[in-house]
């Protein structure tokens, strides 16, 4: 008999900036890291022959701290890793939800009949982790190993381990961050344990004294709005523009401000950033993609949206399309002054790993490593 330790990674970017993250490769965030962390605590009485990680490295950062201190080699295998999501890749819920509605309903409620192009269907995503879990069962018989793989993924090696029917995989839900699950495989069947367990998390708390386990993290998202980016058509938009800036600084010369974001939008679409609810605008980023460039900075230069939208998940849904750009064209770091923040709403940047780089009578400089 093989006994198989199957684990979700830690909380990612993704995850708390409502982008969609299967072959993309997010990166984990610090409550992420503190989760793997207690996965070694977990595991330090625990023999473990060989551990297994997807290619992703969300989840080889989770496993390499679930086994520190064995002396194991993280071996990649491609095999386990994340549902391809085709066009959804790295877009973010709000945009999805807004072109492909019935197909996001879909995904939510009938996740064997979700269908986004370019994507891997459920029943092959089933067939690729249940043969990878019975390939390494076979070449580790009598072994104890562990594997580190993705929500949709393990969703469905449970879905064929448990017998669980189409309409009931909603049901299931994706398990919380690095929940664990114990197969047991032996004359070519698989067996479970127990699954997806986050016991290793309870009464643990991030340094800014948050629970490390969301039990309604494991029910999948959809429960807040999602507001999404896009390239802000400026004769489209100016009025709405103008109104956001004079809502965050009250008077404002209309002429410039409108010839500034033309002459900007012109050296670059993505310097001028509409946010959006559906097809409603609902707020404005303004980057600066030549300030510090030299340093491999990226600026966010202003940043308002609706009062509405200003709660801890919608608000920070814009920052996830900033880092995402910011990185593709080659920035470590972005940037961000702001003032007129409470305390409160700084602890709670910080919870985001948003850090202060500087502060004075003039505001709050932040600063965020795109490579943490």
């Amino acid at each position: 008999m093989t006994k198989i330790y199957v684990i979700r990674h830690g909380e990612t970017e993704g995850n708390i900036y409502a982008r969609l993250s299967g072959f993309y490769d997010t990166h984990l965030t610090s409550r992420g890291k503190m989760q793997a962390d207690a996965l070694e605590d977990r595991f330090k009485d625990i023999h473990i022959d060989a551990v297994y990680s997807s290619s992703r490295v969300r989840a080889v950062q989770t496993a390499q701290a679930a086994v520190r201190g064995k002396g194991l080699e993280v071996k990649i295998y491609p095999r386990i890793s994340e549902c391809n999501l085709g066009d959804w890749d790295n877009d973010n819920w709000g945009h999805i939800e807004y072109l492909d509605y019935d197909e996001v309903l879909t995904y939510r409620k009938m996740p064997p009949k979700w269908r986004a192009r370019y994507s891997e269907p459920f029943e092959d995503l089933k067939a690729r982790m249940t043969g990878a879990v019975m390939d390494l069962a076979s070449e580790h018989d009598g072994q104890t190993i562990m594997i580190v793989s993705h929500g949709h993924a393990i969703r469905a090696l449970l879905c064929k381990v448990l017998d669980v029917p189409d309409d009931k995989v909603a049901e299931l839900g994706f398990g919380g961050n690095t929940a664990v699950s114990l197969l047991n495989v032996e004359n070519g069947e698989i067996s479970a344990e127990y699954v997806r367990d986050c016991s290793h998390l309870e009464g643990k708390l991030d340094k800014f004294g948050e629970p490390l386990y969301n039990p309604a993290q494991s029910k999948g998202s959809g429960a807040a709005v999602n507001v999404y980016c896009e390239s802000m058509d400026i004769d489209k938009y100016a009025d709405f523009y103008i109104s956001c800036k004079k809502a965050a600084l009250g008077d404002v010369d209309e002429k410039a401000a409108l010839e500034n974001i033309k002459k900007k939008s012109l050296a670059n679409r993505e310097n001028i950033l509409v946010c959006k609810d559906g097809d409603r605008p609902v707020g404005v980023v303004e980057l600066d993609t030549r300030k510090d460039a030299e340093h491999g900075y990226g600026w966010i230069e202003f940043y308002y949206i609706d009062e509405a939208y200003r709660n801890p998940r919608s608000a920070m849904h814009p920052f996830g399309h900033v880092i995402q750009y910011y990185r593709t064209i080659n920035r470590v770091e972005l940037r961000w002054k702001t003032k007129g923040l409470t305390e409160d709403e700084i602890r709670f940047l910080e919870s985001r790993d948003l850090y202060i780089v500087s502060r004075d009578e003039n505001g709050v400089t932040f600063g965020y490593d795109l490579y943490m």
